[in-house]
């Protein structure tokens, strides 16, 4: 049987805001369990629900419309960091174990951490935290997602594992993709069906009847994966994942605080794969001007934890620094025996002044163990919607990624202080499910083009300056 891999994903982000200059707020409508997430049944939630998948607000990077920033992918030691230019966001995985199986059937787990917490509803002027049900904590995903129906629009919102987010709307009886991933569901059965006919059955939250939970994930060759969650009467969040098992019969579980209910652990048997610390006395801190909070708790209140550490089998573990938004500007990755390998930070504002949009950066730096460079980030946008990102790297050069529709439309690299060296412009088909029609790459010194050209045969055509024509399958 052909093995099925799957990823966890898991994603973080942190702001620190003043409580003075909320001015109009719904902030009772926040359900807070584990974690605090909007009621489903408040007013103004459709809208926040609607605004999930617009490009302000996306996270995750299997959908063409989750554009990151051209230059903005470092590593270091223990990590790997990457910028989304539509969102404003940063996004980090931590690798959490990798179990090889039986003819190549593999289970991965990655903790995802993904800044964008806040999303803004460029409709209604409003703004809203943790609309995306982040599990176990704020910007962190460690499960397979959830669905969730829109009844305001009659469309579904898929949220993937890593943090993908895509909306599904009516096509008969059944609900499809519209960002070229060409997904269908079927609410009759509570099935997803993938292109490459890998299908996830569904079963509804027990507390609310709009969002579903995944409860099995099966290959066209019968290989799969059971998730089971926990039924406790604490286990109001819909994702508190109780054991994950595959065809082979490896059972990994998760171990939650039996007080605070926080997940504690991912173990399998005696093997610990991960451990998680919990800060239970995080001020909660923001402020905005121009939209109003909704559906969010109070500014100045205490959350009920946010992710203070995690440490992996090995021992080695990443840390996190909390500012105001409950976002994440410092993340540290440390030895076994404490010893700082590496780090990441975002210079994200102080709630000390109020924002018009949700929280970004303009600064990221990288310590490597020796030294801390940092690269510059800066957009245009229109309202809340990105134009263009330039990323600035430790050398002065400056990568800018343009969007159109929600598209990287271009990508233009220049020196410092220099004309543009290299330009590449994308050309995509219109309409629901854009796929790439050929990418044009332009060396500006010479006036010398490449095109590459993507067929509906999966043929791919380049053609260079000379007229010499190659064609080579994708």
């Amino acid at each position: 049987m052909k093995a099925l891999r799957v990823c966890f994903g898991l994603a973080v982000t942190f702001e620190f805001v003043v409580l003075a200059v909320l001015a109009s707020s719904a902030h009772a409508d926040a359900v807070c369990g584990r974690t605090c997430a909007p009621d489903p049944t408040s007013p103004g939630y459709g809208n926040t629900l609607a605004a999930m998948t617009s490009a302000p607000n996306l996270r995750g990077g299997k959908s063409v419309y989750h554009s990151v920033a051209a230059a903005s992918h470092v590593n270091a030691a223990g990590f790997k960091v990457a910028t989304q230019a539509g969102s404003q966001s940063y996004s980090y995985a931590v690798p959490v174990l990798s179990l090889p199986g039986r003819a190549g059937l593999d289970l991965n787990l990655t903790l995802h951490y993904n800044s964008r917490i806040w999303d803004v509803d460029s409709a209604t002027n409003t703004v809203t935290f943790n609309p995306d049900r982040d599990s176990p904590s704020y910007g962190f995903r460690l499960d397979f997602g959830f669905l969730e129906f829109d009844s305001t629009h009659s469309k579904y919102i898929l949220v993937e594992g890593d943090g993908t987010k895509r909306q599904l709307t009516a096509s008969g009886s059944n609900y499809v993709s519209t960002d070229s991933s060409f997904i269908q569901y079927t609410p009759v059965s509570l099935t997803l069906y993938y292109k490459n006919g890998t299908r996830v059955f569904y079963q509804v939250f027990p507390t609310q009847a709009t969002l579903y939970q995944p409860i099995k994930i099966e290959d066209t060759n019968g290989n799969y994966i059971t998730i089971t969650y926990r039924t406790d009467t604490w286990a109001t969040g819909g994702l508190e994942i109780d054991t994950i098992t595959d065809t082979v019969g490896r059972a990994i579980t998760f171990g939650y605080d039996p007080t605070s209910h926080s997940l504690t652990s991912v173990f399998q048997g005696t093997t610990t794969y991960l451990q998680l610390f919990w800060n239970t006395s995080y001020t909660f801190n923001y402020a905005f001007t121009g939209l109003t909070v909704q559906n969010s708790p109070t500014s100045g209140s205490t959350l009920p934890a946010v992710l203070d550490h995690c440490t992996l089998g090995n021992g080695t573990g990443y840390y996190f620094t909390y500012g105001d938004w409950a976002l994440i500007n410092r993340i540290d990755f440390k030895s076994s025996s404490g010893s700082l390998r590496s780090y990441v930070s975002y210079n994200f504002p102080l709630a000390s002044t109020a924002l018009s949009d949700a929280p970004t950066y303009t600064t990221q730096t990288v310590f490597d163990g020796v030294n801390a460079p940092s690269w510059q980030y800066a957009v245009s946008k229109t309202g809340h919607v990105v134009n263009w990102m330039t990323v600035t790297d430790v050398y002065g050069t400056v990568t800018k990624t343009s969007l159109g529709s929600s598209l990287v439309s271009s990508i233009t690299i220049a020196p410092s202080g220099g004309s543009a060296l290299r330009t590449s412009t994308n050309t995509w088909s219109s309409g629901n499910n854009p796929t790439l029609s050929n990418v044009v790459t332009t060396l500006n010194d010479s006036g010398e083009q490449f095109k590459n050209s993507v067929s509906l045969r999966r043929q791919r055509k380049c053609e260079g300056s000379s007229g010499i024509r190659l064609r080579s399958g994708l």
